[in-house]
């Protein structure tokens, strides 16, 4: 045997030993489960996804027939806070919440899918466990999404996932209130691709219960697009049926869909960031949702609260805080009396707010403090809580609401074919202070005969023009009321009082108007004039000019206590004392008002005082007035006149 011979025979048993060696230490290592690879494939984990990934025992790597990676748990938690000898001294600088914690888990893929790097998992199958979310109040995520344009859209790499017991992924803000828990599962079954998730926990105050199906989430690579959703439940007392299309976190996140919610009230479905917010009438809403986190757009809103009706476009930016809500609502009709359905308590007595009447209501700071508002408003149709007046209509304002501040400008609407232009400001910033109301009142041309109706058309004709200013402070209708000063004018000329409120007003007064026939009495002139003081409003001045008369009132208007105690006096122009009957008296309640006769005939003094005390407010208050027409004016010049010449005779002149 040549030396060759035996080199290469050398050679070949050296081959065979390695191959042998190698084959013993791959069945080795299959048969262990590789498991000497633990910390190194943890390293590899955690350095393609930039978390601190650690596998739990028992680990298992599998090579034959495919590739297979298993333990019997995982945690993912943030990269250190702190590296180094500072971090080498004190553990708490490295140490950090988990992440994720999951139960047993398994990953199957091809030899072909390790081409790629990162590998795509053909398999993947978690047995339970938890992830934790947290969002910081800048809209960050504590789980690293790629924010970049280039990676916005990449895909989780898994195939297939199953889940056969629940996953627990829990979302917190870390400001706000809010904390969900999503039990994610999957069906049983290989041809399911189904991902189903029950969303339970709070948020914002409203307790939530929705469960949602994806029915072909795991058609395909768990990636950028969007697949479809179909959810429904509760959330606060209402319910929510949703049906359109998800986007999951790890892409560019976004829901899309149809969105439907009823509730027995506005307030039940209403995040606590709205503030306090009174029971309304039952309430549904169909609208168009796009999310866009952080942004919420609804196109194409319809809601129905009780008879109302309204329509929306709106733009909710929860990135900022407080979130800011902007758009544009519009109203075939809406009714006041929808958006607060339940009556006051009729028999709270004077210390309270009157009689129910007017309306209750208390001002809480946070619904002005926790909202950033600007809105477009236009309602067609207003309708008034009384069976007696005509409604709004085309009424259009700018609603703002920020910094503790609620503002309507640039009010406009049309009532009766006049016009009303209004202007309101509520502050309640400054918390050491209670809240201050100023508001600004105009009515212009409002036709007296369309206006009433019901049991009191026809009552009245005529143009009714004034104003109203005031200026208040208080927490509640009761204390805005108590304190409310200004002043409110008001007149009308060219106009004519029907023979059934001549006959309803009473026989004493009816005569002192005059001629009365069929068609009424005219009356060229009717001003009023009302300085309001801590909520209770006088008469400076209540003047009626008719061809024969003139009609004084006097007295004060609680409005507060929503009480009336008025004297109207009826003066004929050719005026005699002893043929003056006692003046009528107007008083009780706003909701029954009482209407008497005072004992005795009117002293001549008091009438006097009481046409002397007309004559001088009478003169300023003419000038303030846009009386519109000649004869408006010239009526109530009559009345000046009148009532000077009635004083001079009271004088004794």
């Amino acid at each position: 045997m040549t030396s060759t011979s035996r080199s290469s025979g050398r050679a070949g048993r050296a081959v065979r030993w390695l191959l042998a060696a190698l084959l013993s230490a791959f069945l080795l290592g299959e048969w262990s489960g590789w498991r000497f690879l633990h910390r190194p494939v943890e390293a590899v984990a955690s350095q393609a996804s930039g978390l601190t990934v650690r596998f739990e025992d028992p680990f298992r790597l599998r090579l034959v027939p495919r590739p297979s990676l298993s333990g019997g748990g995982l945690t993912v938690q943030a990269p250190p806070q702190d590296t180094g000898p500072a971090a080498d001294a004190d553990e708490s600088l490295t140490q950090r919440d988990p992440l994720a914690s999951l139960g047993a888990w398994s990953l199957d893929l091809g030899y072909g899918d390790l081409l790629p790097w990162p590998p795509v998992f053909d398999k993947a199958k978690i047995i339970g466990g938890t992830i934790d979310v947290e969002i910081d109040p800048d809209a960050q995520w504590s789980w690293p999404w790629p924010t970049d344009p280039e990676n916005m859209n990449r895909t989780l790499p898994i195939r297939r996932l199953s889940i056969p017991e629940p996953l627990e992924v829990r979302i917190r803000h870390t400001e706000r209130d809010f904390d969900l828990t999503v039990a994610l599962t999957t069906p049983s079954g290989p041809d399911s691709n189904a991902l189903f998730a029950h969303t339970t926990g709070q948020w914002s105050g409203l307790d939530l219960d929705l469960r949602a199906e994806a029915p072909h989430a795991l058609s395909a690579n768990l990636g950028a697009d969007a697949q479809p959703l179909n959810a429904n439940g509760s959330v606060g007392g209402g319910a929510l049926a949703f049906e359109g299309s998800i986007a999951p976190p790890w892409s560019d996140p976004s829901l899309r869909g149809e969105l439907e919610v009823t509730a027995p009230t506005l307030a039940a479905v209403l995040p606590r960031a709205a503030g306090s917010v009174p029971r309304t009438a039952p309430v549904s809403v169909t609208t168009h949702l796009d999310l866009d986190w952080p942004n919420v757009r609804l196109r194409d809103l319809h809601a129905g609260i009780g008879e109302s009706r309204l329509m929306a476009e709106l733009d909710i930016d929860t990135g900022v805080t407080p979130p800011r809500l902007t758009g544009s609502v519009a109203a075939s009709l809406l009714r006041p009396v929808d958006l607060r359905a339940e009556p006051r308590d009729a028999t709270s007595g004077a210390d309270g707010p009157g009689n129910g009447t007017l309306p209750e209501f208390s001002i809480e700071r946070s619904t002005f403090t926790g909202m950033d508002v600007a809105l477009d408003l236009h309602v067609a149709r207003l309708e008034l809580a009384s069976d007696r007046l005509d409604d709004v209509r085309e009424l259009s304002a700018n609603l703002a609401v920020g910094n503790g501040v609620l503002s309507v400008e640039r009010l406009t609407a049309t009532l009766a074919d006049g016009t009303v232009r209004a202007g309101v400001r509520l502050d309640s910033h400054d918390a050491s202070r209670a809240p201050s109301l100023d508001f600004d009142l105009r009515w212009q041309d409002i036709d007296i005969a369309r206006w009433l109706t019901g049991d009191a058309a026809g009552t009245f004709e005529g143009r009714l023009d004034g104003e109203a200013k005031g200026e208040s402070s208080g927490n509640t209708a009761d204390e805005l009321l108590r304190g409310l000063s200004g002043r409110m004018r008001a007149r009308t000329g060219d106009a004519r009082v029907s023979s059934a409120l001549v006959e309803w007003i009473g026989l004493d007064i009816a005569e002192g108007l005059g001629a009365t026939d069929e068609t009424g009495t005219p009356v060229s002139c009717l001003l009023v004039d009302l300085p309001v003081t801590k909520g209770v409003a006088e008469m400076n001045v209540a003047v009626a000019n008719t061809p024969d008369s003139l009609i004084y009132a006097t007295g004060e208007i609680d409005l507060a206590g929503e009480r009336l105690d008025l004297r109207i006096v009826s003066s004929p122009k050719d005026w005699s004392p002893l043929d003056l009957d006692a003046p009528i008296t107007v008083t009780g309640s706003f909701s029954d008002p009482e209407i008497g006769m005072a004992a005795g005939q009117i002293a001549e003094d008091a009438l006097a005082s009481l046409v002397l005390g007309a004559v001088n407010p009478l003169a300023a208050i003419l000038p303030m007035m846009d009386f519109g027409t000649d004869a408006a004016r010239s009526g109530c010049q009559a009345a000046r006149e009148a009532a000077r010449n009635l004083a001079e005779g009271a004088r004794g002149g």
